[in-house]
C-alpha cells in the first residue's frame, strides 16, 4: 500500500540567480522540509517568533524587514531549536563556475537551481518513506502555465554539467538522480496564503549571509536543522556547485562540511 501521509516543503530563494551582477555571487535556494503531522508545530513555531520579536500576530515575516541582528538572532536560535523541521540549500557560486558553465538566462538558472533541490528532495522522501509535495511563492514573471514548462524542463534534464557527476562519484553517493516517484505535487502560492513559505524566507535568507556577507551566525544558529547523511554535508543538506573537482570551491567552502 502507498504511503498515506507526506512531507511538505516550502521554498524560498535569495541572491542573484545569474553572474551578471557583480554585487551578488550567489545564488541560493532552500527547501523547509516539514513532515504532514508536524505542520501544526511548525506554524506555532511562527507564532511563537512573532511573540518573541513582538510583532503582531498578522504580521508578514520576511527577512529583509528585520534588522536588528539580536532579533534575527532570536529567530534563527528557535528555528536551530524545532527538531522537527529539516532544511535543504542548494547554493550556486558564481565565481567557481567554469566560463562556459556561467548560466546568464535567469529562467535556465532557475531551472538548474530547481534541479538539484528537488533531487535532494527526493532522497529525502526515500529516506523517511513519503512523497514529498513541495510549494513556491508565485512571483509576477512566474505563471502556473510557465512553471509547468520549467518544471518539465527540470523533468527533462539529467545534469548541468560533469562536476555533479564527478562530485557524486567522488562522495560515492548512492542515490544518484531524481527519485520522481517520491516528489508527491506542487503550488504555486502567496507567503500570506501558504504561512509555511515565511518559515522558508527566514531560513534561505539567514543561510546565504554566511555566503554574501561571510556572517555565519544565524546559519550557525540554524544548523542543527539541516539534513544530514553519511555523506558530507556538501553533498545533501548543503548542496555546493561547483564542487567536484573545482579545488577553489571546496577550499573556500570547505567550512560547510564542518557545520
Amino acid at each position: 500500500m502507498p504511503p498515506t501521509k507526506r512531507v511538505f516543503a516550502y521554498i524560498d530563494e535569495s541572491g542573484a540567480k545569474t553572474a551578471t551582477d557583480p554585487r551578488q555571487r550567489f545564488f541560493l535556494m532552500s527547501a523547509v522540509l516539514i513532515k504532514e503531522e508536524d505542520k501544526p508545530r511548525a506554524l506555532d513555531l511562527l507564532a511563537r517568533i512573532r511573540v518573541d520579536t513582538k510583532r503582531p500576530v498578522e504580521t508578514l515575516l520576511h527577512w529583509r524587514n528585520i534588522r536588528k541582528p539580536e532579533t534575527r538572532d532570536t529567530i534563527a536560535r528557535a528555528i536551530g531549536a524545532a527538531e522537527f523541521l529539516r532544511t535543504v540549500t542548494v547554493v550556486i557560486a558564481h565565481d567557481y563556475l567554469e566560463a562556459e558553465s556561467r548560466i546568464r538566462e535567469e529562467q535556465i538558472a532557475y531551472v538548474q537551481t530547481l534541479q538539484f533541490l528537488i533531487k535532494r528532495m527526493s532522497w529525502y522522501g526515500l529516506e523517511v518513506g513519503r512523497p514529498v509535495s513541495f510549494c513556491m511563492e508565485r512571483i509576477v514573471r512566474l505563471t502556473d502555465e510557465r512553471f509547468e514548462m520549467l518544471l518539465g524542463a527540470v523533468r527533462a534534464k539529467k545534469e548541468w554539467n560533469a562536476f555533479d557527476e564527478r562530485a557524486r562519484s567522488e562522495h560515492h553517493a548512492k542515490r544518484t538522480g531524481t527519485k520522481w516517484q517520491w516528489i508527491g505535487g506542487h503550488r504555486l502560492d502567496s507567503p500570506r496564503r501558504v504561512e509555511l513559505l515565511q518559515l522558508a524566507d527566514l531560513v534561505v535568507s539567514g543561510t546565504a549571509n554566511a555566503f554574501m556577507s561571510n556572517n555565519r551566525r544565524w546559519l550557525d544558529a540554524m544548523r542543527p536543522r539541516i539534513w544530514r547523511v553519511r555523506l558530507p554535508i556538501s553533498t545533501y543538506g548543503m548542496k555546493i556547485h561547483p564542487w567536484g573537482r573545482n579545488e577553489a570551491a571546496k577550499r573556500d567552502f570547505a567550512w560547510v562540511n564542518d557545520l
